[in-house]
């Protein structure tokens, strides 16, 4: 008789939980991450990108809202070797993904504002641009100055594109320094700074 009520009290608070409400609305209290869980994920994206364990690596936690998914930025704090990426990690830190998918977002709503999101990104800043400036089309270029391929279309871009079609293509160069290129970026900041 005891086991049949307490499974029955056991059931109506579990189904209490479910049912929309106060309990289901407030959002869950996720704990920081500790110090050895910091070093820990730490450990796991060096090993897992192949980078030096004496690289230092900074961890920059985003709660996910009304879950206890993190968004984890890691970062490089050596200006010789540049590495970023970003990481959802699940709830118990037992598994990583580069991307989080939400269910109850409209994908095709989501995607307009990420490409919104983009081209505005592209017009904002300062960076070198060749061509008049009211040419009908703008081509924007996303260089690496390590990259041999880049050195390619670059040459091929201003050597044969540019002069034919004068007045009507304008040049924008974004830099665009890869994490497989040890000196790009320091190379793209001394061209800005240049």
């Amino acid at each position: 008789m005891n086991t049949k009520r307490v499974s029955i009290t056991t059931l109506s608070v579990f189904l209490m939980c479910l049912l929309p409400g106060k309990a289901q609305n407030s959002a869950p209290q996720c704990p920081s991450l500790s110090e050895a869980q910091r070093s820990k994920l730490v450990d796991y994206v060096q090993k897992k990108y192949k980078l030096p364990a004496a690289m230092p690596l900074d961890v920059a936690q985003t709660a996910i809202l009304g879950a206890c998914y993190r968004k984890l930025e890691f970062k490089s704090q050596d200006p010789r070797r540049f590495f970023q990426i970003a990481l959802f990690a699940a709830p118990d830190l037992r598994f990583l993904t580069r991307e989080l998918i939400d269910s109850d977002l409209d994908p095709v709503a989501e995607e307009r504002q990420k490409e919104k999101t983009l081209a505005d990104g592209l017009k904002r800043g300062t960076f070198p641009v060749l061509g008049a400036k009211d040419a009908p089309v703008t081509i924007t270029v996303f260089s690496d100055f390590q990259c041999p391929y880049c050195a390619q279309a670059g040459i091929g871009l201003v050597k044969d594109i540019l002069p034919s079609e004068a007045g009507k293509v304008r040049l924008a160069f974004r830099y665009f320094p890869l994490s497989m290129h040890p000196w790009a970026r320091a190379a793209a900041e001394a061209a800005s700074c240049a």
